[in-house]
């Protein structure tokens, strides 16, 4: 008996490590809606596509970011989101910029 509970809980345990439920797992659901998504996302937009569900996260992100002072401030808006984007650490040459010249004054996204 004790042999069996050995081995569930081995197989737990590795299970556990193989999906990084600890400490991986909350990194990989930030990136779900971090700036490198957001970049791929509003590009691939940019191009006609649509990223589908699974860029809303990282598009809702990008434009909750907006600044106010006391009306709503597009220059410093797209300053915000540029400084966001920065955060993506890999991208095609220019790519961030390109995104936040189309949307980085838009006040909600398309």
């Amino acid at each position: 008996m004790k042999e069996g509970f050995a081995i569930q809980k081995g197989l737990i345990a590795g299970l556990v490590a193989a999906t990084g439920l600890f400490g991986v797992g909350s990194a990989c659901a930030q990136d779900v809606a971090g700036p490198c998504v957001a970049v791929l996302c509003l590009a691939g937009k940019m191009e006609g596509g649509d990223g589908g569900p699974g860029c809303v996260p990282a598009e809702q992100a990008y434009f909750n970011i907006r600044v106010f002072d006391p009306h709503y401030d597009p220059g410093a808006t797209s300053a915000a989101r540029m400084a966001y984007l920065q955060g993506c650490a890999t991208e095609q040459l220019g790519q961030k910029e390109m995104v936040n010249a189309m949307y980085g004054r838009w006040f909600s996204g398309p």
